[in-house]
Order: C-alpha cells, then structure tokens, then sequence
C-alpha cells in the first residue's frame, strides 16, 4: 500500500512541475492584461513601429535598444507594429507558448519521453525569457527541428532549419562550426540569403546603425550574461568589450578556438550539438542565459544517455540561481560576489561544456583502443 502510495506521488512530481513552470506565463499574460508590456518585447515593437513610420530602428537615444537584426525587425516585429502593443504583446507570448508545445512534442516523439523537462521549464532562463518578452520560444521550434535531422544523420535539412535562425540570431552562427562541412555551408547559405534579400529591402545604412549600435552597447558585464566575456567584464568594470582589455581578449578567443576543435571531434550528434550551442553561448560577447532553453533537445538527450549526467545535472543547479538579485542587494559592489556568484551562469555553461569534452575524449580514447 505504502509503495503505491509513493509511486502515485511520484507520478504527479512531473506534471506539477510543469504546472509550476506556467506561472511565468500565467504571470506575463496577467501583466499584458493589465497593461505592461513585457520590457524585452516592448524595445522590438518600438523597433518595428519606427520602421513603418519611416524613423530609424535603432535610435541611439535609446537605453535598452533592440539589438536583433534588420531581418527580425522587417520580418517579425514590423507585422505585429500594426498591432496596438497590448494585442501584439499577447500574440507573441501566445506564438511563444505554441512554439514550445510544438517543440516539446517533437522532443517528446523523439526521445520518447519529456523526463526532465520539467525541471528545465522551472529555470531562471525560461521564466526570464516569458517575463522579458524574449525571442527564444520562437526559434525553439525552428532549432528542435534541426537537431531532429542532424540526430538522424540529415545535415542539409538540418542546414535549412538553421539557417533562418542564424538570420534573426546572427551570435548562433557559432553553433555550425562544430556541425561539419555541410550544415555549415547550407545554414551559411540560407541565412545570408535571407539577409540579402532585407538587406536589399532596407539598404545598407540600416545594417550598419545595428551593427554600430550593437558594438556599443554597455551591456557585456550584465548578470544575465552567461558570455566568458562576461566575468572579464566584470572584474575590471568594463561596459563594452573594447573595454575588456587585448589580454582578456586573446585568451579568450584562444580558449574558444581550443573549445570548437575539442567540440568538433565528438562523433556523438547530440553532445556535439549541446557542446556547440554552449560553445556559441560563451563565446558571443551577448550570450544572453535565456537563450540557454534554445537546446534543451539536446539537453535532455545527453542527460538520458547517463554518461557523466550527474555532473550536467549539478551544472544545471546554477540555472536555479536568480542574479539578476544579487543588483537589487546590491551584492554586486564586492569583487568576489563578482567572479563568483554572480558569474554562476557562466560557469555553470563551462562546466557543462567541459563535462561533454571529457566524455568525448573518453569515448573517443575508447573507439582507439578498440
């Protein structure tokens, strides 16, 4: 009687968990109602407004400017300005709520189970990317979708749903380093089409006001920024990343180039597609932690194989760590609450990569021996 007792609580662990994970949604559509536009959102609609009107998109006046692309600007957030903001606003928490129903069942078809998930819905990153009105549940679908063919050894269809992702998220663009020769080259190809194609539309100056506007953002050494150029930020004050400094820089960059080699050996398709999104996330001076549920595929694919998932999983736990608080307690005043907890996502990312290089180099130590 006891154990079914305890196997019937167990079996409610998981749906509770994902009813706990709406409340960010429950909670922004509230907010919407009411008449507050999530912030995030609210700087894409002003975008997309100033484009209908003729004004430029990226006013320089602005404190927290838009930094997605010409092509997100036309594409998306210009056809929701025709929109008052609060319809607009419930449209695109509303398309993100269908991407991540969508995105889920596919992961679900395909792995055979959502185990997991719940957790990763409950994180700091997915209620940030509801509540700041991200971008992130819509591309869900569009990057589930080509992991799902390069899992399957399909990497020209996996090329082709990258691509359009690459055009709105340019930083993503990282992630085919490590993917081979062909999702590569036909994720290059469909983005920069796409581009093309609004670049020709908008013409070149509008391209290069973002381009300006998004090297000079004072953003880099931000809490929400699971970047390595993040904590260098932090530790000598800097805003930008000229600012870093050329020694930060080097090693950096030197780092990164270790880290996409290590990557690419991974013969693994799901290891090495979590290791190359990580790897973009770290090494994009923005790597905004709410883009982090963008590979939970992946994600939860490694974490089912049980090769090292306890330690993934003990990496996760950073992703629990609200620090966007640690500003409000002003915490962020001491040097080491700097590098250490308030850095916790970048190194909760690191540690995660660095659990999937040591798994690749054992398994491919492994496959030589035999």
């Amino acid at each position: 009687m006891l154990n079914d007792s305890v196997k019937r609580a167990k079996s409610l662990i998981g749906p509770l968990l994902f009813a706990a994970a709406l409340l960010p949604v429950v909670f922004t559509i509230a907010a919407i109602a009411y008449g507050g536009i999530p912030p995030d959102f609210a700087s894409f609609y002003e975008s997309g407004r100033a484009w209908l009107n003729g004004a430029p998109p990226y006013p320089g006046s602005s404190e927290f400017p838009n930094m997605n692309p010409p092509s997100a600007v036309v594409l998306l957030f210009a056809p929701l300005a025709h929109l008052n903001s609060t319809l607009a606003s419930l449209i695109w928490c509303g398309v993100g709520v269908i991407g991540v129903a969508a995105s889920g069942r596919l992961i679900a078809r395909e792995l055979g189970s959502l185990r997991d998930g719940a957790l990763l819905a409950l994180s700091v990153p997915a209620g940030l990317s509801w509540i700041e009105g991200q971008i992130t549940w819509l591309l869900l679908y569009p990057i589930t979708r080509a992991w799902i063919a390069y899992r399957n050894r399909q990497p020209l269809m996996s090329g082709l749903w990258l691509g359009p992702v690459i055009a709105v998220k340019p930083f993503l663009a990282l992630l085919p380093l490590s993917l081979g020769f062909i999702a590569l080259l036909v994720s290059g190809l469909c983005s920069a089409g796409i581009s093309s194609v609004v670049i020709a539309w908008t013409h070149w100056p509008v391209w290069r006001t973002w381009i300006d506007t998004a090297a000079a953002v004072p953003f880099v050494g931000y809490l929400n920024n699971a970047s390595l150029w993040a904590p260098a930020a932090r530790a000598v004050r800097a805003h930008t990343v000229a600012q870093v400094g050329w020694l930060a820089s080097v090693l950096i960059l030197t780092s990164g180039a270790v880290m996409l080699v290590l990557t690419y050996r991974d013969e693994d398709p799901d290891r090495r597609w979590l290791a190359g999104g990580l790897f973009a996330l770290l090494l994009s001076p923005l790597g905004w932690i709410y883009y982090a549920p963008l590979f939970v595929g992946p994600l939860l694919a490694v974490l089912r194989d049980g090769s090292r998932s306890r330690l993934i999983r003990g990496s996760l736990t950073g992703f629990a760590i609200p620090t966007f608080a640690l500003g409000s307690w002003r915490m962020v005043s001491y040097p080491a609450v700097l590098l250490t907890l308030a850095s916790i996502y970048t190194w909760s990312v690191l540690t995660m990569w660095l659990c999937l290089a040591v798994r690749s180099t054992t398994s491919n130590r492994a496959a030589a021996q035999h």
